[in-house]
């Protein structure tokens, strides 16, 4: 459950903390007071969209902090999958938003990405506002509250559903992709054909741009090289004047005539010896270095060609050589799928068949389960219904499923291919009819009620906000309305933002909200009411003066729901 929330500087609230209780917890407070504000600070905390209008005017970011007290076993697996660990049973989700975009993510002070703060959050609480019984007027989403009553059998049946509807589409698309391909296979083949001969008559190899590149820079300055090459080898060996070798030849005689008297001397004639030998090798590889440097022409030109060829490939088929060679890969594998394009067109084809029989026989299964799900729902919506003093309805849950597999065909989503719709008649002798063509609000909230208290006894979800859900209703259906929160609320924990008297009646912890103003500012504050201040708040609810008459009433509507929640009990 929800035990502590903290916000700070979100719209009107600049630093505001409350405590909830188990069962059922009532917020209360005149229109504008703060009350959705609260609630849309809640849905920031478990992943809800952040808008930058939520941030209190003139700062530059807010947060807010929910602290839970949870069943591990819920949450376990995204816990132990993000390597987050428990302390005490508590899940404190943190949310930060700035005017800059930046969106801070926390769960126990540990930063984690948006997606699993909501993957947490959806298992912890559930948000009903006011509006969302419109959601009942739009029958695509109808499959989802059915769905939503099945025990685990049921969702690893949808779930085997999803994964094979997901399984058949790559299969079709895979051989859409193919038949697209074959009505133009023979263009591409030779297209394939072409490019394919094209580079591989042109032989090339990795590396080989750099290495023609080398030897184009050598031979267009040959005459240079060759030049220098001619007198370094004139002056270390055949000069006129004396060779540098055998001057090196002679300073070594010298030093041998002396050698022995001095180790310097003798290390000194060491050295000069390998300069000798140096100039020697030196003198020995110019030789063929100076042979191999006369101009060729034709040479030239044929690596000024293949470079030319070399570019032109790459103009057309990659940035260089390797990337090129990776082209000539690519379109001989296309070539050669193109080639077997039938055997794969007729192994695919077979396969999408395969694979749909499956989705179909899975499906007709899930719709099975999903009739026996239909019938329990009805039964107890009804229930529900009766006691929210709609027990002249009558609700049905209808399918139109396909007639056999051809129409499936059509038919598929991740669900597999059952078309649910709620159907309802408030008053005996009308027939029914879909639920956007005969419910007003009073009763969408009354029927949307219903459904979250039967799901409720199924869903693993502790935490319950109804954000104003009893729009429309009043007099003894309030009361009703009131009940049946209070029913919820002995197991699971509700928070109810109403202005219902009936609803604030039953609360277990009355939380009035205030908002206060001067000439600088407005501020929102959050009290926990005694008994004495839930008696004078209930009659300000119930439109009551407070003086003796307008208390005594509120305190009677205090005592009469004690009365009808130890009567349930």
């Amino acid at each position: 459950m929800l035990f502590h929330l903290a916000i700070r500087d979100i719209a009107l609230i600049e630093h505001l903390e409350i405590d909830f209780a188990p069962g059922l917890n009532v917020l209360t407070g005149e229109t504008g007071a703060g009350k959705s504000i609260i609630i849309d600070a809640v849905n920031l905390a478990i992943g809800g969209r952040a808008e930058r209008e939520l941030i209190r005017n003139g700062q530059t970011k807010a947060s807010v902090d929910a602290a839970f007290e949870v069943d591990e076993r819920h949450i376990a697996d995204l816990m132990k999958a993000s390597g987050i660990e428990l302390e005490d049973s508590t899940v404190i989700l943190s949310r930060q938003i700035a005017m800059n975009g930046r969106n801070l993510c926390r769960i126990n002070g540990q930063m984690v990405p948006l997606s699993l703060l909501r993957a947490v959050g959806e298992r912890l609480l559930d948000i009903h506002g006011q509006h969302e019984h419109q959601y009942l007027m739009d029958a695509g989403r109808h499959i989802g509250f059915l769905d939503a009553q099945g025990d685990d059998a049921f969702r690893a049946q949808l779930a085997k559903v999803a994964e094979l509807y997901a399984s058949w589409r790559a299969a079709v698309q895979k051989l859409k992709k193919l038949r697209e391909n074959q009505a133009e296979r023979a263009r591409r083949l030779d297209i394939l054909s072409f490019q394919i001969s094209e580079i591989e008559e042109a032989a090339l190899s990795s590396g080989e741009e750099e290495e023609l590149s080398r030897q184009r820079l050598l031979l267009q300055n040959s005459e240079r090289i060759s030049s220098a090459l001619n007198e370094a080898y004139h002056f270390i060996y055949a000069s006129s004047d004396m060779p540098a070798l055998t001057a090196v030849q002679e300073a070594m005689d010298a030093f041998d005539t002396i050698a022995a008297m001095d180790d310097a001397f003798e290390a000194m004639k060491t050295r000069i010896s390998e300069v000798y030998y140096q100039l020697e090798d030196i003198s020995l590889e110019l030789r063929p270095m100076r042979e191999s440097m006369e101009l060729d022409p034709q040479e030239l030109d044929g690596v000024e060609e293949r470079l030319e060829l070399i570019r032109k490939l790459e103009r057309k088929y990659g940035r260089n050589i390797d990337e090129v060679l990776a082209f000539l890969a690519d379109a001989r594998e296309q070539y050669e799928g193109l080639i077997h394009l039938d055997e794969d067109l007729e192994t695919l084809g077979a396969e999408c068949d395969r694979r749909e029989k499956e989705l179909y026989a899975a499906s007709l299964a899930l719709s099975k389960a999903r009739e026996k799900l239909a019938r329990r729902l009805e039964k107890a919506v009804l229930k529900q219904l009766q006691e929210l003093d709609m027990g002249k309805s009558r609700f049905e849950v209808r399918d139109r499923r396909p007639g056999g597999p051809e129409e499936a065909s059509n038919a598929y989503t991740a669900s597999g291919f059952d078309e649910i719709e709620f159907y309802i008649s408030t008053n005996p002798g009308e027939p029914l009819k879909p639920i956007a063509k005969v419910a007003s609000g009073g009763e969408l909230s009354r029927l949307m009620l219903a459904i979250k208290t039967v799901a409720a006894e199924v869903d693993e979800v502790e935490t319950l906000i109804f954000d104003e859900v009893d729009t429309g209703i009043s007099g003894t259906t309030g009361q009703k309305v009131a009940l049946k929160m209070s029913e919820i609320a002995a197991y699971r924990q509700v928070i109810s933002v109403t202005h219902l008297p009936q609803i604030a009646a039953m609360a277990d912890e009355h939380l009035s909200v205030q908002k206060t103003s001067d000439d600088v500012k407005s501020s929102v504050c959050v009290a926990s009411l005694d008994e004495d201040g839930k008696i004078r708040e209930v009659a300000r609810l119930a439109g009551g003066l407070l003086n003796e008459a307008g208390l005594r009433h509120g305190r009677e509507l205090i005592l009469n729901a004690k009365a009808l929640k130890a009567q349930k009990t």
